[in-house]
């Protein structure tokens, strides 16, 4: 919603949290978020941008590959990659 709304929704970043996405937008363009009646661990995703710039040990990247339907009914292969979390590594370990 709001003014670029279209442009974000055609997006065609790879990276889930990278500074292509939607995350490196809002934080470029010092954009707000609002949460209601929702747990910070369960919904403030935003962290996952923070982690990507800072490049924190416990996440790396993984590529998925999928099928994929453009607004054309046209379906190709695509590799998009998330910075996901090493298994076994806790995020707040000391």
């Amino acid at each position: 919603m709001g003014k670029d709304a279209k442009m974000l929704a055609n997006l065609n970043n790879i990276d889930a949290f990278g500074s292509y996405s939607p995350f490196g937008y809002m934080y470029k363009f010092g954009a707000k978020m609002a949460f209601f009646n929702v747990v910070i661990n369960m919904g403030i995703t935003f962290t996952h941008y923070v982690e990507e710039a800072l490049q924190v040990p416990y996440r790396y990247f993984k590529p998925f590959t999928a099928g994929y339907i453009d607004a054309n009914g046209v379906e190709t292969k695509r590799t998009y990659v998330m910075y996901v979390r090493v298994a076994g590594v806790k995020k707040y370990a000391k």
